[in-house]
């Protein structure tokens, strides 16, 4: 039974335990490609009939708020999500967006586990879940994989840097949960080589807020006729003074 603070949180993060009807199984969106395509296509229609490009790598951003969650829970709570794809579905929302179902099992009933079987499940959830995710979902709109998981690897960093905020106490557990996810992050750019999950610190001298630049543009600014004040202030595109600005 989940504590009323635990499913306040799992709501405000549009995750919500037991799969639907409509939810797309991740297992299934790996496993069989007309799924994915199917997925993909209502999802472009949702956004105006865009590339499907930019639907993949809106994809690769939105899908981050995972793995938010899941780095934010094992931290603040002690608990660590089991997210093989059999334990995960995406249910569609409007405009493209999507919210998250998760297996009965994905919550553990222990939080006992012991070094190697928290090292497991993370390693899980990267190999076998985010990386043949994202593949699937890139053959399908040809957005570059690297890209797209550069989008969740820096929202790793933006989370880390804010749970080092609000729980000091936790820097080094912190620290080496964000190590290892990386060391096992192994992403392949399109020539070949490996991507190097290294952001950009930014800081203002007008304001005390420090958060990470991305390396790439989620393409979301591509939806509102490339207007670049939709750019958020991660974004890559931005110049120092519209980045100051926003």
């Amino acid at each position: 039974m989940l504590s009323e603070k635990l499913q306040e949180y799992l709501e405000e993060h549009s995750v919500t335990i037991g799969h639907e009807k409509d939810s797309f199984l991740v297992k299934d969106l790996i496993d069989k490609p007309a799924l994915a395509k199917q997925m993909i296509q209502i999802q472009t229609q949702q956004m105006n009939q865009c590339t499907p490009i930019i639907t993949g790598t809106i994809f690769g951003k939105r899908y981050s708020v995972l793995a938010m969650v899941f780095l934010d829970l094992y931290i603040k709570y002690g608990i660590l999500l089991d997210l093989q794809p059999s334990n995960v579905g995406i249910v569609l929302r409007n405009s493209g967006g999507m919210r998250y179902t998760l297996g009965e099992n994905a919550i553990p009933l222990s939080k006992n586990l012991s070094s190697v079987q928290e090292r497991m499940k993370m390693k899980v959830f990267i190999k076998d879940h985010l990386l043949p995710l994202f593949s699937a979902i890139s053959k399908e709109t040809k957005s570059q994989e690297s890209h797209m998981h550069s989008l969740v690897s820096h929202n790793f960093f933006q989370k880390s840097s804010a749970l080092k905020e609000s729980s000091p106490e936790q820097s080094c557990l912190i620290d080496e949960t964000l190590s290892f996810l990386l060391s096992e992050y192994g992403v392949r750019q399109k020539n070949g080589e490996l991507y190097r999950h290294e952001y950009r610190l930014y800081s203002s001298p007008d304001e005390p807020e420090k958060f990470y630049l991305r390396n790439h543009c989620c393409l979301s600014y591509l939806l509102h006729d490339g207007d670049k004040n939709r750019c958020c202030r991660t974004c890559p595109l931005l110049s120092e003074d519209q980045r100051q600005k926003g």
